[in-house]
């Protein structure tokens, strides 16, 4: 294995599986949150060919359709991702008579220990081949693509098995992708973008405020700085490019909205928000406290749970003058989605970890820091650069340790936001996190609950049980939390720590490998 490695493999191929080795060790094992109600729309579809929610999930977010039935709130993107699988499960349960419920939950495994390492490995490997179309060298290239890969909440999302690992993908390739049309101008290129853009409001609806300023940007990067084109053929050029890409997927959400509630435009999730948190309106944040609540804030703060960001600014100068249009792109896709949520309630994903909802955009704000790890630095500023990037490490390791409902279940004084949390150091969820691997190395954990005479759902206010905390409190990679949850005992267990130890074999080996290889590219 070493040999191939070291032989036979690029350093891309190395770093992709080096990334996917790392995120399947810290996987959980299963689908839990939203991610459990969209695979149960993709299973409900594959056994009745409906697109609601099974009635045996439990879930709190969702809307009742026109046909009085249970329905996701979210657009269809992962749930279709999913019916492969789900598929798959059916016919094994057919063909080979297995029990439902294994096989089911084999299936779950196979994806959050497969698909979504995957998905965020594929993140840093095409960070890494963009910055070195661009020109930079491999090694800075590649300590930038780590840097997203492990030092931003992609890590967390890679992991924890949300949609913003998927988007983020499809942000970085239609980025790199619109860099390189700029020399080609092709319709079939154009259109390959516009998929990129169709696909990723197919995922998240919220997509559409951070995809139409980059297409934007292209359309009048074009107009202007094109002087073989006429305007109007490259305006033509990007109208059909948007028919061909874009609007297949708009009409596929619409139609999924209409077979659900009869309305193209009605997706449901107010009516999700208000059974959730007794929200009345989904856009009623003020701007301009929401947008520094989302930079700055200790409890839901950007440049809290990815302190990099920090020094990443410091190299868009230098980025600009080489690549102004990249970077426009990175800084309009950022401006878009910072202003959409700076009017939405829930602005921060409500029961995440961080700022959920900005995560698809760090990638793109990350990719400057190429200018840093390739400038000779000063002993002091190498010192500082390692602090903030040992710092960031900390903070996204700590992300995946535990259930990420923890520090919600531990201090359920919170609702919707922007309120009083957000800035009460004290109430940082993120501090909180460090309080509890704290006291869970000391042999202590924090498994005190409070009763509540009255339970609000709305703001979280729901007694939990002492046994509920302390499988809370179990290490959250998969073998370690099915055994908490199932027992010592068991040959699943036993399988399960088998697969996971030769998983961790497999990216020592690999880690092990692109070291070497980065090695070798210093010396020569």
């Amino acid at each position: 294995m070493r040999a191939v490695f070291s032989d036979r493999l690029s350093l891309a191929a190395v770093l992709f599986i080096t990334c996917f080795f790392i995120y399947a060790i810290c996987s959980p094992g299963n689908l839990p949150g939203d991610t459990e109600t969209r695979w149960s729309v993709a299973r409900q579809f594959v056994r009745t060919t409906e697109v609601s929610i099974e009635d045996s999930v439990k879930t709190q977010n969702y809307a009742i359709g026109i046909d009085g039935k249970r329905h996701s709130v979210w657009n269809p993107g992962q749930a279709a991702l999913f019916v492969p699988f789900t598929a798959l499960g059916s016919a094994i349960e057919t063909l080979a008579g297995a029990a439902p419920g294994f096989v089911d939950l084999l299936m779950q495994f196979l994806v959050s220990v497969g698909v979504f390492p995957f998905i965020g490995a594929a993140c840093v490997y095409l960070a890494y081949r963009i910055l070195t179309e661009l020109g930079y060298g491999t090694r800075p290239s590649c300590f930038t693509a780590l840097s997203i890969g492990f030092l931003s909440p992609l890590f967390h999302y890679s992991v924890c098995t949300q949609e913003e690992s998927q988007v983020a993908f499809l942000l970085l390739l239609a980025a790199g992708l619109l860099q390189r049309y700029r020399g080609k101008h092709s319709l079939a290129t154009a259109s390959s973008i516009c998929t990129l853009f169709g696909l990723a409001i197919f995922i998240r609806s919220s997509a559409l405020p951070i995809v139409f300023p980059l297409f934007l940007v292209a359309v009048i990067d074009e107009l202007f700085k094109n002087e073989h084109t006429p305007k109007f053929q490259s305006f033509s050029r990007w109208f059909l490019a948007g028919c061909i890409g874009t609007a297949p997927f708009v009409v596929l959400v619409c139609l999924h909205n209409y077979v659900r509630f009869g309305d193209i435009f009605e997706h449901g999730y107010q009516e999700a928000v208000f059974r959730r948190y007794g929200l009345t309106e989904l856009f009623a944040a003020k701007p301009l406290p929401t947008i520094l609540s989302v930079l700055a804030s200790p409890g839901k703060g950007l440049l809290w749970y990815c302190p990099i960001l920090l020094v990443a600014v410091f190299g868009f100068r230098d980025f600009y003058k080489k690549f102004p249009f990249l970077l426009t792109l990175c800084l309009v896709a950022a401006l878009g989605s910072l202003v959409f949520n700076s009017f939405f309630t829930i602005w921060a994903g409500d029961l995440a970890w961080g700022p959920r909802f900005q995560t698809s955009i760090i990638p793109l704000l990350l990719l400057p820091i190429v200018e840093i790890y390739s400038r000779k630095q000063s002993s002091f500023r190498k010192i500082l650069f390692g602090v903030f990037l040992s710092t960031s490490l900390l903070v996204q390791s700590a992300s995946v340790l535990y259930n990420f409902n923890l520090e919600f279940w531990q201090n359920p004084r919170h609702g919707p936001v922007p309120n009083d949390y957000t800035w009460k150091l004290e109430e940082s969820h993120l501090l909180l996190r460090f309080r509890n691997i704290a006291l869970h190395l000391q042999g202590e954990p924090d498994l005190e609950v409070e009763q509540f005479l009255s339970e609000d759902h709305h703001v979280d206010k729901v007694t939990r049980s002492t046994k509920q905390l302390r499988i809370a409190h179990s290490l959250n990679f998969f073998p370690f939390k099915a055994r908490a949850l199932m027992g010592e005992s068991g040959n699943i267990i036993t399988a399960l720590f088998t697969l996971w130890f030769l998983l961790v074999l497999a990216a020592l080996v690999s880690s092990r490998a692109l070291v070497k290889r980065l090695s070798n590219e210093s010396s020569a």
